[in-house]
């Protein structure tokens, strides 16, 4: 497999930097596989490229120690300084120089030191999640299995990426004692491509959660970069965990995986004897998005068959008016997000002030003129692109973060 060029989509990205804006941008290689119990994900890092008046890096909870047995470790001490005189225990502020980007061996050894993924990955749901809910709190769960039906394991912090950003922006090309504090930071642009030509579609399955420090920000969001307009992932529903083209069934019928808001009990909504093939064969239905009868090599996750003798749901009750009404997870596309380009001179704002859609802004000097966002990635195994088939296979990603210029020199 040709190993994917990192440099062509970090230009590709940093060309659509246009005015008065500034590009920061996160890019790399991730390979996401099945969603399989039985398989884990591996992915081979991720690197954050800079651009001159933006200053990018990490706050890690661990203090980075100097080991020169790991090479990600030395690579990491090449290129970051801690900022000294304001880290404290639990706290540590790392970054590269003015201009200069992080490579996927700085991240590694930021990933190791803290106990987050290096190169392998679990399939993960967030459940339920709706940032207007007060309620509701964004969490990464494990999935469901064949023994265990709901969601309710919480992933722990080797099963994903979670990456601890940190901004500064100066009025000076050449200097970094020249910060400013109250610059917004937009994500402007993400791409999430298959590996190669042969590698499927699982990269449609990449979100990512953007948890918003700042007490400006009421609500945070997820971004799921490869659709046009905002919406939901239903996170409940029928699957075929064992791999036999069965819809999953116990002694008592069909089972439902996730979470689901109505009604009370769905195991109510089963047909009252076991099911019986048509004249011709058992088919193939997609019974969680439609009725449609499919071909037996389509079979995955997600369609299946019903088990001769097995009670079961039909489609009035996985779509019916009073059938199942399974939860949902909301994210936003990047068009929801964008943030509004000035025609004339570039300049980039909130398109609605009272709900900003921008990812950060530098703080105050209290703050150190430190904008924060915590940016956590993973592969939602409730998107219909996470079946089976796609084990191996691979997606590459990048995010592109815009920021106005500031100052006379800029």
């Amino acid at each position: 497999m040709k190993k994917f060029n990192t440099a062509k989509l970090l230009f590709g990205f940093l060309g659509l930097s246009t005015f008065a804006s500034l590009v920061g941008t996160v890019s790399g290689t991730l390979a996401w596989y099945s969603y399989n119990t039985r398989v884990s994900i591996s992915y081979s890092g991720t690197s954050i490229e800079n651009t001159v008046q933006l200053q990018v890096g990490l706050l890690s909870a661990n203090e980075m120690p100097h080991d020169d047995s790991d090479p990600d470790n030395v690579e990491f001490w090449n290129v970051m300084e801690q900022e000294e005189d304001f880290s404290t225990d639990g706290a540590h502020y790392y970054f590269a120089p003015l201009g200069v980007g992080l490579t996927s061996q700085v991240i590694n050894a930021y990933l190791k030191v803290n106990g987050y993924a290096t190169n392998e990955l679990r399939p993960l749901t967030t459940g339920y999640y709706d940032p207007e809910d007060p309620l509701c709190d964004f969490a990464l769960k494990r999935s469901p299995t064949s023994t265990h039906y709901t969601q309710d394991v919480l992933a722990g912090s080797e099963d994903y990426l979670k990456l601890p950003l940190i901004f500064r922006a100066t009025r000076s090309r050449t200097s970094v004692n020249d910060f400013v504090a109250g610059q917004e930071l937009w994500l402007t642009e993400a791409k999430a491509v298959a590996y190669s030509e042969g590698d499927g579609e699982i990269y449609k399955a990449m979100r990512i959660f953007f948890d918003r420090k700042d007490s400006d920000y009421a609500t945070d969001f997820i971004v799921n970069p490869n659709v046009a307009d905002a919406g939901e992932t239903k996170v409940g529903g029928l699957l075929d965990m064992t791999y036999d083209q069965y819809y999953d069934y116990d002694n008592n019928g069909e089972v439902i995986y996730g979470e689901w808001e109505s009604p009370a009990d769905p195991y109510t909504l089963l047909s009252d004897s076991g099911y019986v093939p048509p004249v011709g064969g058992n088919p193939v239905l997609d019974l969680n998005r439609s009725n449609n009868t499919l071909e037996d090599e389509d079979a995955n996750n997600f369609c299946a068959r019903h088990y001769p003798g097995s009670k079961y749901f039909d489609y009035e009750a996985m779509h019916g008016e009073s059938g199942i009404k399974f939860k949902t997870a909301k994210y936003e596309s990047l068009a929801s997000i964008a943030p509004v380009r000035n025609v004339n001179n570039g300049t980039l704002t909130n398109a609605n002030p009272l709900k900003p859609s921008s990812i950060c802004k530098t703080g105050g000097e209290s703050d150190h003129f430190i904008g924060f966002v915590e940016a956590t990635i993973w592969l939602e195994g409730w998107d219909y692109s996470v079946v089976d088939e796609e084990i191996s296979h691979a997606f590459n990603f990048g995010l592109t973060f815009e920021i106005n210029k500031v100052g006379a020199h800029s």
